[in-house]
């Protein structure tokens, strides 16, 4: 071997540690550094060279333990929660709320629909129901004012009872209805109502006469009630009251009442009446007809009326 070959193995030799060196130091690079697998330029310098070192890990790779949330973490990560909640509650509530919304506005639109005639009959159905109403009212109104009345004239028929029921009052009950009147004037010896009526004519012409006697003059007196008992064959015991007061008005407008009263036609079903004028001034004539009504027969009672008003000179 020359002394050529030797000092060219000897450069050799020296290339191939130097790239040792390069390629180690590359290494320690990759490691400290990135760590992302790119070679340095002493790497690709020994690999141009066309010398590879490969080193060997000594190990599988540790991983790191994670350290647990804090309590701060915790809470956010909770709060987070429960807010994503109320958001998707928040967008169902306007769901719902959009739908009653549409319901109501379509609610709206099917009213404002109604037809004129049923809007008519309904307005029609409320003021008969607003007229019945009113009536009912007044109804019950009269019905408690009659029952208050009712129940007064009970009291007073009860209090009557008891007054009738003393045996001092009866004193003098049998010479009462012991001797029965009796009319000194037959009927039956008149031929006619004409006859009848000149006899009624004469009879109150002396009843007015005579009312000088029996109506005491002057001024007027105070109220004045007497009673007086009677025997009625349905009712048995009765009392007969009579209440004397003094009018407000003048005798000739209490007259004038009178007279209207008596004179006016009221119609009856079971009496039949002819009025006329009669012969004296102020006077009528009445014929009438009454119907009796039992339950076997119908009696008819027939009878004639006369009246006359009188004014003082």
């Amino acid at each position: 071997m020359s002394f050529s070959e030797t000092e060219k193995d000897d450069d050799m030799t020296v290339e191939e540690a130097i790239a040792f060196i390069d390629s180690f130091d590359g290494i320690l690079g990759d490691d400290s550094g990135s760590g992302n697998g790119t070679s340095s330029p002493s790497s690709s310098a020994s690999s141009e060279s066309g010398i590879v070192y490969s080193v060997a890990k000594t190990g599988p790779k540790r991983k790191k333990k994670g350290n647990p949330p804090g309590y701060t973490t915790r809470m956010q990560q909770k709060k987070k929660a429960e807010l994503l909640e109320l958001r998707e509650e928040v967008r169902e509530l306007e769901q719902v709320l959009g739908q009653v919304k549409r319901s109501k506005t379509s609610w709206k639109t099917s009213k404002r629909r109604v037809e004129p005639d049923a809007a008519e009959v309904r307005s029609k159905w409320e003021q008969l129901a607003a007229a019945e109403y009113d009536e009912r009212r007044r109804s019950e109104l009269k019905n408690r004012r009659l029952k208050a009345i009712l129940a007064h004239q009970a009291e007073v028929d009860q209090n009557l009872q008891r007054v009738l029921q003393r045996r001092s009052l009866l004193q003098g009950i049998d010479f009462v209805f012991g001797n029965e009147p009796t009319s000194t004037y037959s009927l039956a010896a008149f031929e006619n109502s004409k006859s009848i009526v000149n006899h009624l004519q004469q009879k109150v012409a002396q009843l007015y006469l005579d009312s000088g006697s029996v109506f005491q003059g002057g001024p007027p007196s105070t109220v004045c009630c007497s009673m007086q008992m009677k025997h009625d064959a349905v009712f048995g015991m009765t009392a007969e009251a009579l209440a004397t007061t003094p009018m407000l008005c003048p005798m000739e407008v209490a007259a004038d009442i009178c007279w209207k009263d008596l004179s006016i036609h009221r119609p009856c079903p079971e009496k039949w009446a002819r009025c006329m004028r009669g012969s004296e001034p102020d006077s009528q004539e009445k014929n009438w007809i009454l119907k009796l009504q039992s339950q076997s027969y119908v009696k008819q009672v027939k009878g004639v009326q006369f009246l006359r008003k009188f004014t003082c000179q």
